[in-house]
């Protein structure tokens, strides 16, 4: 072949295998639904992969017991289902390929718990492993971060913000028997109930919490859940650090 001519069909080749990456979407939003498929989700971490081309290997973190799960990409794309766990002699490897940069993630749900009553999963995405748990009630994901465009795990632990209104008086304001919590970009969250006494955890029950939240700042409004009355609004800055921000919005 003419030495000039394969110098050609290469920069062509080139020019081909960068048109296509161009035309590949970058998630640069690293957040996830609060919950999928009538469940919580609960983060377990990050892992960073330098390509679209993924090798996903699945096992049972202890003791195999019957244990079947769901694993889905992204929230929507089924990559295993009614899988049993095995141990890791006879793990599960699929080869995958993300259909976008910057922002994935691995969702498991659980289908049953075996004998031990819980999902205890190792996952390990192109070799960086990371152990996830699932019970009936919540899922467990994973991020998996392709880097584009200054997309990165924040921290390969739960390390994201999260932002909570919760209310501790037991008598609403008139005319509004709970409240709802609107931030920008995400899907409204109620304020179902009252705490006396004791700050709630984050995240507690009859509380608003907005996990997974990266440094910026946030706008939000709280109004009544029985009218479009506006009771509240305000701003939290997220400074990116592993913070939970609460906001009483009773006394706002």
């Amino acid at each position: 072949m003419d030495f000039k001519f394969y110098i050609v069909i290469l920069i062509l080749t080139s020019i081909i295998s960068c048109s296509k990456e161009e035309n590949i979407p970058i998630e640069t939003n690293p957040y996830v639904p609060l919950g999928l498929y009538d469940r919580e989700n609960n983060y377990f971490g990050c892992i960073e992969i330098e390509s679209l081309d993924a090798q996903i290997e699945v096992w049972d973190n202890s003791t195999p017991d019957s244990d079947k799960i769901n694993l889905y990409a992204n929230g929507d794309k089924d990559i295993l289902l009614g899988h049993f766990l095995e141990n890791y002699y006879n793990r599960k490897i699929i080869n995958y390929k993300f259909n976008q940069y910057g922002y994935n993630y691995l969702l498991f749900k659980a289908q049953t718990l075996g004998y031990h009553g819980y999902n205890e999963i190792r996952l390990s995405v192109n070799g960086k492993q990371v152990i996830v748990e699932t019970n009936l009630v919540k899922n467990g994901y994973v991020q998996v971060v392709i880097p584009r465009e200054e997309t990165e795990c924040i921290n390969e632990e739960r390390s994201l913000s999260s932002i909570m209104f919760w209310n501790n008086s037991p008598i609403p304001p008139e005319g509004c028997y709970s409240f709802e919590a609107h931030i920008e970009g995400f899907e409204k969250q109620i304020v179902d109930g009252y705490w006396t006494g004791v700050e709630p955890d984050c995240g507690a029950q009859h509380c608003a919490t907005f996990r997974n939240l990266p440094r910026g700042t946030y706008d939000y409004i709280i109004t009544c859940s029985n009218s479009e009355d506006v009771y509240s609004s305000g701003t939290v800055e997220v400074s990116g650090e592993p913070k939970c921000y609460k906001i009483n919005v009773f006394h706002l």
